[in-house]
């Protein structure tokens, strides 16, 4: 990191070099110069996804066409038939005992926007996946590399059923998916031309792959 006082001092004649008025004019520069140099070697030491940070990583993400999404709700309810709780021994249904039974809410097909924490945004980690899925796939066709390359930059296993206009994303586990990561797969991630993109409706919360 460069020194902006000692780089001023550097560049004066030598006569002026021990001038007390110099000094204390520099002394007085020296401390905004320092902080801008600071900030901008900061900068450009965070311009990458992984170390890219707030406005930074929006930024970023802006010149590939990413905005940062809401944050979501964590405290979710989940329908199930009445058939699968009763083969559901281990409880993976979600029903709670009284003392963890405080509520939540039901999530729509596009998700269900933070309650507890409203006009909030995703944070920078979560958001590192959107932006590395896109930039994954920006400007290149969709091959199956290419798909298989965007699925797995949201930390998923899946397989892909493919026809000549169509590509169908089944995961390994329905719910390593929320509902509005699907949504956000299909209606703002990848978009190749003239292929429709789906993920497969399971019946099942586990898909053999």
């Amino acid at each position: 990191m460069s020194d902006v006082y000692q780089n001023i001092l550097d560049r004066l004649f030598a006569k002026y070099r021990d001038s007390p008025n110099i000094l204390g004019v520099l002394e007085i520069l020296s401390d905004p110069l320092q902080d801008t140099n600071d900030a901008i070697d900061w900068i450009l030491a965070h311009l990458s996804i992984d170390d890219g940070v707030g406005e930074i990583l929006d930024a970023m993400a802006s010149w590939i066409g990413v905005t940062r999404p809401p944050a979501q709700e964590t405290r979710l309810f989940r329908l199930c038939r009445d058939e699968e709780v009763a083969e559901d021994p281990d409880n993976l249904h979600g029903l709670a005992p009284d003392d963890l039974s405080s509520g939540g809410y039901l999530s729509a097909d596009d998700g269900c926007v933070s309650k507890s924490s409203p006009g909030t945004y995703v944070d920078d980690e979560t958001f590192r996946l959107y932006i590395r899925a896109k930039a994954a796939t920006f400007r290149k066709r969709a091959t199956q590399e290419v798909m298989f390359n965007y699925i797995l930059q949201f930390g998923i296993r899946s397989k892909l059923a493919e026809t000549a206009r169509a590509v169908e994303i089944e995961p390994m586990n329905y719910d390593d998916l929320s509902l509005f990561v699907r949504n956000y797969i299909l209606t703002r991630g990848y978009r190749p031309a003239g292929i429709r993109l789906s993920v497969k409706l399971q019946t099942e919360s586990s898909s053999e792959i």
